[in-house]
């Protein structure tokens, strides 16, 4: 019986425990997001991977907020998925915080967060008609003829 208690108190102090370390969460860089009158560029948010550490599985969850007016705007506005480690931003607005929240099986909580910027540009002509040389120059007046792009916007 002495045998025994003394195996057993020796497995018990000699027993491993794994410890798989700090929860790191990461949303990816910062990015730029470009788009034109026919729609964006695809962009998925999150690192590769986003959640390392901790104890998996992991829960993602993706948050932020754009006020226009009395309108407001969250991360489910802009976002295919706010609960997947790499959502796809399918909806562009203003310059954007998002905000990820990963927390693993044991509750441990670890935060990053990601800018977004949009640069939707465009151009037209309107009602504007000049005839030029090749090689002239015109300015084109009454309006504004570029629209959007992130300054300074250089004209060649």
């Amino acid at each position: 019986m002495k045998k025994l208690i003394l195996i057993s108190t020796v497995l018990f102090l000699t027993q491993i425990n794994f410890v798989n370390g700090q929860c790191i969460a990461d949303a990816g860089p910062d990015v730029i997001i470009c788009g034109d009158w026919y729609g964006m560029d695809s962009v998925q948010l999150g690192g590769n991977p986003t959640a390392i550490g901790g104890t998996p599985p992991y829960t993602y969850i993706w948050e932020t907020t754009w006020q226009v007016g009395t309108w407001i705007y969250t991360a489910s506005d802009f976002l295919d998925d706010t609960t997947s480690a790499n959502p796809t931003v399918i909806s562009s607005g203003e310059n954007l915080i998002f905000k990820l929240t990963v927390i693993d099986s044991k509750s441990n909580i670890c935060t990053d967060s990601v800018n977004v910027r949009f640069s939707i540009f465009g151009t037209h002509l309107g009602t504007c008609n000049y005839v030029i040389q090749h090689g002239d120059s015109v300015f084109l007046s009454n309006f504004h003829n570029v629209l959007g792009g992130i300054s300074p916007v250089n004209y060649l």
